[in-house]
């Protein structure tokens, strides 16, 4: 499985009016569309005018098949009145490709909506993904008994072989923060530290809507 992933910052006051455009227009706009699975849109728990969608193929070429499409030109000519001026420039909106490793349980789209997902992206040191791959089969995806952890994901960049995100989806945000709290989550970090390179980040939204 892969996926398209689009993050952006929103104009002040408009994630209503975005996610109205989103559930209105884009879900039935792309509903016939070749490979695609599901979508989900994330909201920033920190930030509300910040975001996340998610779109989940078959297969790469599936995807890019899309990008490449009218549907999608159209539909992303409709989003800009959502970003603030110069948002491409500026940094407010980037898209990233990603191919789904692994994944430690399948839920149903109905069972998503409304929980919270800790997300963390990085860059690894080059050729240092295996390790990083091994580190996660063996500490963190094994890991579930932590209170409200629903599922674990890990990504790799279709790009960049040595660029990731993991997820974690959450029961509520207070499971989320104990856990990041946690002495388990403080010595995770401390064992692959070695292998970031210095672009990381770790966020946590709630999910929006799903379909």
């Amino acid at each position: 499985m892969y996926i398209r992933l689009v993050w952006r910052s929103l104009r002040p006051g408009h994630w209503e009016e975005f996610k109205s455009y989103f559930q209105d227009r884009y879900v039935p706009g792309t509903s016939d569309t070749k490979g695609l699975q599901r979508r989900q849109l994330l909201r920033s728990t920190e930030n509300p005018d910040e975001g996340i969608s998610l779109s989940f193929w078959d297969t790469l070429e599936d995807l890019l098949s899309y990008e490449r499409s009218p549907v999608r030109q159209e539909l992303a000519h409709g989003l800009e009145e959502f970003y603030p001026a110069l948002a491409y420039p500026m940094g407010d909106y980037w898209v990233k490709h990603f191919e789904a490793i692994s994944s430690s349980a399948h839920m149903e789209v109905q069972e998503v909506s409304g929980k919270y997902i800790r997300m963390v992206w990085g860059k690894l040191r080059p050729g240092s993904w295996e390790e990083y791959e091994r580190h996660y089969h063996e500490r963190v995806a094994g890991s579930t008994t932590a209170k409200g952890l629903q599922e674990r994901q890990l990504l790799r960049s279709t790009e960049d072989p040595d660029e990731g995100i993991s997820v974690g989806i959450w029961d509520t945000v207070d499971d989320l923060l104990n856990y990041e709290r946690s002495e388990f989550r403080q010595n995770l970090v401390k064992e692959v530290e070695h292998l970031y390179r210095g672009d990381h980040w770790v966020k946590h939204f709630e999910i929006s809507s799903t379909d």
